[in-house]
């Protein structure tokens, strides 16, 4: 164990380590996560487990992407394929979509079903149905292809 991996339950939650050499863009002290250079608080978060990427949203009051949500902002947004980014890349440096959104299936993301169920959303999918959806993750683990991106409910007029 690292003493700056984070651990929700006694399980991993965030794997706190350079994915590539000097870049660790996140670390944990004292209890609270911090992000070493300003740059990086706009890149992507890797090596999160589901379950890590969850508790970020809820701490915030926020939550990850429906699967859902995420078929309708690929196929409004004019989302097909994409290049996969290059880290570390700020993703103010991706031009918006038409709903404003910037990097979009540039890497695999956690989001759920309606269902309840952590899913891989983005670049680790062969299409963008809900059929291509990928249920293989397991939410326990960290992958260096997939980060996360948090969502908040409309409120009602």
């Amino acid at each position: 164990m690292v003493d700056s991996d984070v651990f929700l339950e006694g399980q991993l939650a965030l794997k706190i380590s350079e994915k590539i050499r000097n870049y660790k863009p996140v670390t944990f002290e004292g209890g609270r996560f911090h992000v070493k250079h300003p740059m990086h608080s706009s890149c992507a978060v890797l090596l999160v487990t589901a379950y890590g990427a969850e508790a970020y949203a809820k701490y915030y009051n926020l939550r990850l992407p429906l699967a859902q949500e995420w078929l309708y902002v690929m196929i409004s947004g004019g989302h097909k394929d994409a290049t996969p980014i290059q880290l570390p890349t700020p993703v103010f440096t991706y031009k918006p979509d038409k709903n404003g959104l910037r990097g979009i299936n540039q890497l695999a993301e956690w989001g759920k079903t309606k269902d309840d169920e952590f899913i891989t959303l983005g670049q680790a999918v062969p299409g963008i149905t809900e059929k291509d959806l990928d249920r293989g993750k397991n939410p326990f683990k960290y992958y260096t292809d997939t980060g996360f991106r948090v969502a908040k409910n409309a409120k009602a007029l």
